[in-house]
C-alpha cells in the first residue's frame, strides 16, 4: 500500500499534473488548428479563389509563423507567459472567426498569416512553460507527453474533416469548439 503511496507520488507524477491543463489546451488548440489547415483550401476552392491564392494560403501561414518566430519573445518578454498566451489565443480565434465571415482573398492571407505568427507565440509559450515545470530528471519526460499530445491532436484535426465531408461542410463547428469560440456556420 505505502508502495503504490510512494509511485503516485512521484517527481513525474506531479510534474505531469502541474501541466496537465496545459497539455488538454496543447490538445484543443493544435487539433483545431490543423482542422483548420486542412479546410481552409477546400473552403478556399468552394469560393473560387485562383489556384495562386490556394497555394499562397499555406505559403503564408509558414511566413507569419517566421515572423512570430523572431516577434514572440519579446512579446512574452513584455507581458509574460500567461498574457502572451491569452493574447495569442485570442488573436487565432479572432483569425479563425473572420475567415468565413469576409470572403476575400487578401482577408484570408492576412488570417492564415496571423495564425502562423500567433501559433508560433503558442508553441514559445508552451514549451517555455513546460520547461519552467520540469526538472533535469523529467524534461525528456514531460516533453514527450507534450510531443505525444501535439501530433495525436494535429493526426485527430485532420480526421475530424472526415465525418463530415464535403456535401455536410460545416466543420467550423469543429473549429470553433477547438478554439473555444462560439459557434458560427459556413457562408
Amino acid at each position: 500500500m505505502a508502495e503504490s503511496k510512494a509511485k503516485a507520488d512521484s517527481p513525474l507524477t506531479a510534474a505531469f499534473s502541474s501541466i496537465a491543463a496545459l497539455l488538454l489546451s496543447v490538445l484543443m488548440l493544435i487539433g483545431g488548428n490543423s482542422l483548420v489547415g486542412v479546410v481552409t483550401p477546400l473552403r478556399a476552392r468552394i469560393e473560387g479563389f485562383p489556384d495562386l491564392t490556394v497555394g499562397l494560403l499555406g505559403s503564408v501561414y509558414f511566413a507569419g509563423m517566421l515572423a512570430g518566430t523572431l516577434a514572440a519573445p519579446a512579446i512574452i518578454r513584455r507581458g509574460g507567459h500567461i498574457r502572451a498566451y491569452a493574447a495569442f489565443v485570442s488573436l487565432a480565434v479572432v483569425s479563425v472567426i473572420l475567415m468565413p465571415v469576409m470572403l476575400s482573398q487578401w482577408a484570408w492571407l492576412s488570417c492564415r498569416a496571423l495564425i502562423g505568427f500567433v501559433f508560433a507565440g503558442l508553441y514559445a509559450v508552451i514549451e517555455a512553460w513546460i520547461n519552467a515545470k520540469a526538472s533535469n530528471a523529467n524534461r525528456g519526460a514531460l516533453y514527450a507527453l507534450y510531443q505525444i499530445a501535439n501530433f495525436a491532436a494535429s493526426a485527430s484535426g485532420q480526421l475530424a474533416l472526415s465525418p463530415s465531408g464535403r456535401a455536410a461542410f460545416p466543420p467550423s463547428q469543429w473549429q470553433a469548439r477547438c478554439s473555444r469560440s462560439p459557434s458560427f456556420r459556413w457562408r
